[in-house]
């Protein structure tokens, strides 16, 4: 069974890659860089509200911390749980040095 999508699927996705391309290339992510990227690649095929709708979305924001946003929680609880292991590791060291004295 082959995958297909439609014409409005493919917009959204070659718009979320213009705008990854933009993000990534420390351009910003306008409607009219947007618009000139999917020209460039060829596809031509989208309707001219698809990059203003992206860009306004994205408008402001840094797609890094938008895609990798919710990494942040998890790294502050791992730093917890690393912080209660440091004291099981001072512990360790304060045995060593009891052992050399």
């Amino acid at each position: 069974m082959p995958f297909t999508i439609d014409d409005d699927q493919k917009a959204d996705l070659a718009c979320t890659c213009a705008a990854l391309i933009l993000s990534d290339s420390n351009t910003p992510v306008t409607a009219e860089n947007i618009s000139a990227l999917l020209e460039v690649a060829g596809f031509t095929d989208f309707e001219a509200y698809y990059p203003k709708l992206f860009a306004s979305a994205l408008e402001g924001k840094d797609l890094g911390a938008v895609i990798f946003g919710g990494a942040s929680g998890a790294g502050s609880s791992s730093s917890s749980s690393s912080g209660s292991s440091s004291s099981g590791s001072s512990d360790s060291s304060s045995d060593s040095s009891s052992d050399s004295d």
